[in-house]
């Protein structure tokens, strides 16, 4: 991989004069990289390049995209040298947004940085995002580090999964009462994760267990997002993926690593949404950090763009 990793000439007086607040991203812990469109050539294009400069030139070390973790947790492997081919990753990874031949380069790209720098410079990409309409992938992550650390309790804990792997429109249909005992069994999955936190560590490492704890989590807002009305869902998912920003500022990235997040304009952009006047992402990103947090826009000047149907007769393969 070295071929694959080359350091890019970047200049700061260049990258000014194109617009780019270079001063203000200087004293940024979190810079938001918006997109008007998911998964667009030009766009992603753009955002690979400057997420390098970040990287490079600024010392930032956490990549968190708009996508829920388990989707993404391999790559993260396969950029610390472990795990299976990229193409078979990005294949089979349930997020279409970065089976991109973008997005190939760029992993392969951070893969050889991370063999060119210390372990404590390495960097870290991970989802933000709660699986809206899949929770089945982090029960199959749950599944795997239970397996590992506590094979006793961990069909138990499964099992009182199940509810909520099934079809969002279903779980909606479930009685008060069903959805309290669904609820009460993923909460019961974080505290048996906190009271074995130092056995689980011992058997795992300090990431992995908080990893497991922040995928728990993720199942948590999962079920709330399922069990609010169409028009409150989407304000918490904005609230939901601001905190496992927090999450991964200050548990993940320990209070000292600089994140770069890939979302949509409407998610990073520091504005409310009309009809509920609930904040955004980017919004109450600002609200936390205050100028520590810079969200940066993009979107076309001319052209045109693919777009996929959201019906099941239209699905891409």
């Amino acid at each position: 991989l070295g071929d694959v990793y080359k350091r890019q000439p970047y200049n700061i007086s260049t990258l000014s004069e194109k617009g780019l607040p270079i001063k203000e991203l200087v004293y940024a812990e979190i810079t938001g990289l918006g997109e008007s469109t998911h998964g667009s050539h030009e766009i992603y294009e753009t955002k690979i390049e400057f997420t390098k400069y970040l990287i490079q030139d600024l010392d930032y070390r956490i990549v968190a995209i708009e996508i829920p973790y388990p989707y993404i947790s391999k790559l993260n492997e396969y950029i610390y040298g472990n795990g299976d081919e990229l193409e078979h990753i990005l294949r089979h990874t349930g997020a279409w947004i970065i089976h991109t031949d973008e997005m190939f380069n760029f992993i392969q790209w951070l893969k050889g940085y991370n063999t060119h720098v210390s372990d404590n410079n390495k960097v870290t990409i991970i989802g933000f995002d709660i699986p809206i309409d899949d929770a089945q992938s982090g029960i199959d992550t749950m599944t795997n580090y239970l397996g590992k650390v506590d094979t006793e309790i961990s069909n138990k804990l499964i099992n009182q999964l199940a509810c909520i792997a099934i079809e969002p429109f279903l779980y909606r249909q479930l009685s008060t009462v069903e959805k309290e005992g669904c609820r009460a069994g993923i909460n019961d999955l974080i505290n048996t994760l906190e009271e074995n936190r130092a056995t689980y560590i011992s058997l795992s490492s300090l990431d992995q267990f908080e990893l497991a704890v922040f995928q728990a989590t993720l199942l948590l807002q999962h079920e709330e997002f399922l069990n609010s009305s169409v028009e409150v869902a989407y304000s918490h998912r904005d609230r939901f993926m601001k905190e496992n920003v927090v999450w991964i500022h200050y548990v993940l990235g320990r209070n000292e690593k600089k994140i770069v997040l890939w979302a949509h304009n409407a998610h990073i952009g520091r504005n409310t949404y009309g009809k509920t006047n609930s904040g955004t992402m980017g919004f109450l990103l600002n609200d936390y950090f205050g100028d520590k947090y810079f969200p940066i826009g993009s979107t076309f000047w001319e052209g045109e763009f693919n777009a996929i149907p959201l019906t099941t007769s239209h699905k891409a393969d």
